[in-house]
């Protein structure tokens, strides 16, 4: 008989927003990927989000040093090899098509280098963050801080959002809290490209 993994002691001692968000949305879920240590499945659009983050935060991260972003065929090559290194950990779903959504992911870098990045000035990238909120200790990860102190949170989602969802509002207002120098204020982006997927970009 397998050994069930211990429950953290600590568990819910430091909250993060992702660690709330899993528990509104589901409580089984979050007790399983927190009290019990077991990760979600990674499934394709998962993947693909990983892949998708990982040349554009490279990108950031020397543009902090050149002040430039680079060519977009280098970021699409940074895509294929997080996307290679991707689909060999991945267990895709029956309806997930791994060439597809490699193809939808390197539309949505394109598009995202060619008309988004040259906007943003980039303070910082990576950075963590953590604090206490009315004697809660918080903390996460922020993918991008401007110069003007806009929180930027990169993410693809599978549709056309017709709004901010309450959740997102509620990380970047974490966010804000703990991140020294921050404005308050955030960086939306909403891009699609119909004619390769249906997924899109919503940056904060």
């Amino acid at each position: 008989m397998t050994e069930s993994p211990p429950v953290r002691n600590e568990l819910a001692e430091v909250l993060s927003p992702s660690q709330v968000r899993c528990f509104m949305d589901c409580q089984m879920r979050w007790w399983f990927k927190y009290g019990l240590r077991y990760p979600d499945p990674s499934t394709g659009k998962m993947a693909l989000g990983r892949a998708v983050h990982a040349p554009l935060a490279e990108n950031f991260a020397q543009k902090l040093e050149t002040r430039e972003d680079l060519p977009v065929t280098a970021v699409l090559a940074l895509f294929r090899g997080a996307w290679a290194n991707e689909q060999e950990q991945t267990e895709f779903r029956d309806d997930e098509d791994p060439a597809e959504l490699g193809a939808c992911g390197q539309a949505l870098v394109a598009k995202y280098i060619e008309e988004v990045a040259p906007l943003i000035e980039p303070a910082a990238v990576e950075i963590r963050v953590h604090g206490e909120i009315a004697g809660v200790r918080v903390q996460g990860w922020i993918d991008l801080l401007d110069v003007s102190g806009r929180i930027i949170d990169i993410k693809t989602a599978a549709r056309r959002p017709t709004g901010i969802e309450p959740d997102y509002r509620f990380q970047i207002a974490t966010y804000v809290k703990l991140t020294g120098g921050a404005s308050g204020q955030g960086h939306s982006s909403q891009d699609q490209d119909s004619r390769d997927c249906d997924s899109e970009f919503r940056g904060r």
